[in-house]
């Protein structure tokens, strides 16, 4: 591993499921072509140090021609495309009065993840997309809520914030700007013009600030950029990626500039801290970092070893308390088929030292949604995918084109490590009657002995399966309606609550649910459903349309079993035309239909004359839109036949001018703060009602 003191690794085998590049398994050109394989089979990889220079800059070259030439030797690889799951924490301050609040939505109990909000019960920290600075919020002991600093980060721009007693921590990246420029000549040998090409290239940054002095104390700067990360106690673990560009000239190591007590350190990877595979071209590089916190900021270090091949796209991570586990699709096809395998890598993680050592890798069938599409549980690997076998066949009629078929099957994988090899050895699997003909996997969550798996085509199947038997997993229960989850939460034994897509008969998206489940053996249905928000026409001339962020980023929900609560933004959208008389100005205005309204230019041809869409020269259509950002709160109670509340809607105003997004809620002793980029609004739960007058930047 390399340090600030650049300590090398111990030769072991180390590997990263990431490592196989997007072409595992025979993909390089003068292999044999992959064929696919219906049966699930588990293949491992042979993995080697780099140990120099020469190694490096030869595998790198290898790959670059390979990518030149165009050539895969009729075969391409390319990356495509717990339940304890939020935290439940007392806040202490001064005299040790304590709070109760609830931290991000996480999978795993006592495995952080990153967000762009924290809180302590105290105060709040905030991280506004798109802006270069964090606002640290303070909530009073009579829970109003005022602006106590804005931490400027310059170049730095933040994807997610750490919280712990001592340190806010800031996981980023900034944009280095690249420049060359070419000088031209004309035919006389003159200087004719000059071009300068610029682009900006991301890297990857941590700054660790001091909470009591809101200063840096420590900043971590790489040329690779983070992708996702975890913090567990005083350990951060990053996994970042390095693109590879094959110039002979450049450090094709990963570079790390270390940045405390005043001074600058910059130091590169061993060459014996670097791995490749058999077979697998290096194009990029997977980076991973541990960084290990100290109560002494000049104490604070690092490590990192780098894995060759890895694509940058199309990575999942899962993290439990034992391992880091990375998962890469990979695209497979020749002349008449194509089709996804995952490779998935196992790395032993030591905490109190803050590394990460390879364990096992293998390949399964298809590829997962997200994390929470893999699971560990008694030392088993739980994984569900999705594999789309496509088979195409050349058209006669033209001089080049494509019919094709398709069969998707859904697999449930039961992996256990190899106590012989570096490997994964398959334990159980399930793919007959995980879903209906061409339904693929929309959300899956493990909890226990339980898995849930929705499959989606054109209506909701959520399959109820025992994993008790890690060898003979088995579906217990079924649940249909239409539509389908992207998110489910476990609501206790025998309860579920998840949020999603409505859809009408045909699989036609109609809009935004939230539903709750009976998942008692013998007893499965859905208890209720809330439509939120629809699709399509609401009246005449006009349409709606809605989204939440919380349908794809679960951390975008605020979870508290315990309290009953489940909330999340909703941002909705309405847009249609009024008909005018050309005469004179219309006595209803169409900016009634909502408060935050634009409306188009009179849309009368210039020659004087008017008409609207029926051809009638007396009138004109007026179109308009308008946008609203609402956060719902939902309180569930399974102890009521219908669950779910009525939502407490509370809208964040918007303007023309300016686009709103409610970003996050956070709940502090009984107080939902709402939190966009324009200002806080507080709503009390016990009183049913908007709590102060909130706070606005």
């Amino acid at each position: 591993m390399l340090n600030n003191k650049t300590r090398s690794l111990s030769n072991s085998l180390v590997a990263s499921f990431a490592l196989m590049g997007g072409l595992a398994m025979g993909l390089l050109t003068g292999c044999t072509p992959l064929v696919h394989n219906p049966d699930p089979v588990l293949f491992s990889a042979n993995v080697h140090s780099v140990y120099n220079e020469t190694k490096l800059k030869d595998l790198v070259a290898a790959a670059t021609a390979e990518y030149q030439s165009g050539w895969f030797n009729g075969i391409g690889g390319i990356a495509e495309d717990t339940n304890g799951s939020q935290t439940m924490s007392p806040g202490v301050e001064g005299g040790g009065v304590t709070r109760d609040y609830t931290d991000t939505n996480t999978q795993v109990d006592g495995v952080a993840e990153g967000d762009i909000v924290k809180t302590d019960g105290y105060n709040i920290y905030y991280a506004a997309r798109y802006e270069n600075k964090i606002r640290v919020l303070s909530v009073s002991d009579d829970h109003s809520i005022s602006l106590e600093s804005t931490i400027d980060l310059g170049a730095v721009y933040t994807d997610s914030l750490y919280l712990t007693s001592q340190y806010l921590i800031i996981i980023g990246y900034r944009y280095n700007i690249q420049e060359t420029a070419c000088q031209y000549y004309d035919a006389e040998g003159d200087a004719a013009y000059c071009l300068s090409y610029m682009w900006w290239q991301p890297t990857g940054t941590v700054v660790i600030i001091d909470r009591t002095t809101l200063l840096p104390v420590y900043t971590l700067e790489t040329d690779s950029y983070f992708m996702d990360n975890r913090l567990i106690d005083n350990s951060l673990f990053l996994v970042g990626y390095k693109y590879l560009y094959g110039n002979a000239e450049e450090e094709l190591r990963p570079t790390f500039t270390e940045i405390k007590d005043g001074e600058s350190v910059e130091t590169v990877v061993g060459y014996d801290s670097l791995y490749y595979f058999d077979d697998t071209p290096a194009y990029g590089m997977r980076v991973l970092t541990g960084i290990k916190l100290n109560e002494d900021p000049s104490l604070i270090e690092y490590n990192a070893s780098g894995y060759l091949g890895a694509s940058p796209d199309y990575q999942k991570m899962y993290v439990s308390l034992n391992a880091l586990y990375l998962a890469e699709t990979v695209y497979h096809y020749d002349n008449t088929t194509s089709y996804t395998r995952m490779t998935i890598s196992q790395y032993n993680i030591d905490i109190p030292n803050a590394t990460m050592e390879f364990r096992a890798s293998g390949i399964v069938e298809g590829t997962s949604l997200n994390q929470f599409s893999m699971d560990e549980y008694e030392g088993y690997l739980r994984v569900a995918t999705t594999n789309r076998v496509w088979t195409y066949s050349e058209s006669s009629n033209v001089w080049w084109g494509w019919m094709s078929d398709s069969v998707t099957t859904n697999h449930l994988y039961i992996l256990k490590v190899s106590s012989t090899a570096h490997e994964f050895d398959l334990v159980g699997h399930m793919s007959e009657g995980l879903g209906k003909p061409n339904e693929s996997i929309q959300s899956v969550r493990f909890s226990g002995n339980t898995a849930y798996v929705v499959t989606f085509l054109r209506t909701d199947p959520l399959y109820i399966i025992d994993l008790s038997d890690p060898t003979t997993p088995a579906i217990t229960g079924t649940i249909e309606q239409e539509g389908y989850d992207t998110y489910q939460h476990p609501w206790g034994d025998g309860r579920l609550v998840g949020i999603g897509y409505d859809a009408d008969e045909n699989g036609m998206v109609t809009g935004l649910k939230i539903s709750a489940y009976n998942t008692a053996l013998g007893n499965e249905e859905t208890i209720q459903t809330k439509v939120l928000s629809t699709y399509g026409a609401s009246g005449e001339n006009t349409w709606t349309y809605g989204y939440s962020e919380a349908l794809w980023n679960p951390k975008a929900l605020l979870v508290s079993v315990g309290h009953g609560i489940i909330a999340f933004s909703v941002q909705a959208y309405e847009y249609g035309y009024t008909t005018n008389p050309t005469s004179e100005t219309s006595s209803e205005d169409p900016t009634s239909a909502g408060s935050d309204v634009t409306t188009s230019d009179d849309t009368r041809p210039s020659d004087g004359s008017s008409a609207d869409s029926s051809g009638n020269t007396d009138s004109y259509e007026s179109w308009y839109w308008t946008y609203h950002s609402y956060y719902y709160i939902f309180q569930i109670d399974f102890e009521n036949s219908s669950p779910i509340s009525d939502p407490i809607i509370i809208e964040h105003p918007t303007s023309q001018d300016y686009y709103v997004n409610v970003d996050r809620g956070i709940l502090i002793d009984g107080y939902v703060y709402t939190i966009s980029n324009r200002e806080v609004i507080v709503y009390s739960l016990v009183d049913k009602e908007i709590f102060g007058s909130g706070l606005t930047f």
